[in-house]
């Protein structure tokens, strides 16, 4: 696929992604630590749990290495603890079921740590008003999906 996808799409250049157990990445929960978020201590998300299962995990994680890894380094998460975190527990749930476990995707940061706490900090997302979410919801169901598959990915319940 190569250099061939850069063709076809008329992207201008390609990033190294990697995948990940999501075990065998590093949630930083010192607080000293500028990578530090204290949403890393954040419960379960059932509604991601499920996506996770069902899809896998779409967006990647942003992370560092903390040293070589051959030394002993770690891979730090700088964005995208809900998903490691949510992936772990899909896994469990798989495993569990005698399923294949999910990987999950990752790019390197390659700035200091310092400058990956911005990466943290990006707080500009929109959110879909209930109005724009009704009506991916209405367009989902008239593709044949049904209203617990619906339900399942937009994270609410059958009458919702």
């Amino acid at each position: 696929m190569g250099s061939e996808i850069i063709k076809n799409t008329g992207a201008e250049s390609r990033q190294d992604m990697l995948l990940f157990d999501p075990d065998k990445v590093h949630l930083v929960t010192d607080p000293s630590h500028p990578l530090y978020d204290e949403r890393v201590h954040l419960p379960i998300d059932e509604a991601m749990v499920a996506s996770i299962i069902d899809e896998g995990v779409i967006e990647p994680i942003v992370f560092q290495f903390d040293g070589r890894p051959q030394a002993g380094g770690r891979v730090l998460v700088a964005d995208g603890r809900q998903r490691v975190t949510n992936c772990r527990e899909a896994n469990r749930r798989l495993r569990k079921a005698g399923k294949e476990p999910r990987r999950i995707p990752g790019v390197p940061y390659r700035g200091k740590d310092a400058e990956g706490l911005g990466i943290m900090l990006n707080e500009i997302r929109t959110q879909d008003t209930p109005l724009v979410r009704a009506n991916k919801a209405q367009r989902y169901l008239a593709h044949g999906h049904g209203e617990d598959e619906a339900a399942r990915k937009f994270g609410v319940s059958i009458p919702t």
